[in-house]
């Protein structure tokens, strides 16, 4: 569950912040919803990453995504969707990362067959 943290100065709902982002493409909207939920969306982010440095990063991430989705999509309800984003991003990020710890030398080791020859 996500507890928004309403420190912006706006009064508007979520939605019409959301609204007024779309129409106008004007960051002020965004910076507003950014205000309500940074605190919860790095708090989400935390959980999946388990590191301070990566679940900022991924937070920060999410408003750079947010920027673009809200532009593509219509959302119904911003406070249900965002946990869902949030999520969706810090779990591909951490499979990422996984993949690439897990390569060596441009390769995974667990693909390679050994066969030996003998003449």
């Amino acid at each position: 569950m996500i507890v928004a943290l309403f420190n912006s100065k706006s009064k508007l709902t979520d939605e019409e912040l959301v609204e007024k982002y779309r129409s106008s493409q004007n960051s002020y909207w965004l910076g507003e919803l950014y205000q309500r939920y940074s605190l919860a969306i790095a708090g989400i982010s935390f959980n999946y990453m388990k590191n301070r440095e990566e679940a900022e990063d991924a937070a920060i991430e999410v408003f750079e995504i947010l920027s673009t989705d809200l532009k593509k999509y219509e959302i119904k309800n911003f406070r249900a969707w965002l946990p869902g984003v949030v999520k969706h991003h810090c779990l591909k990020k951490k499979n990422k990362n996984q993949r690439i710890s897990e390569t060596k030398d441009g390769y995974k080791n667990e693909h390679f067959l050994f066969v030996e020859i003998k003449e």
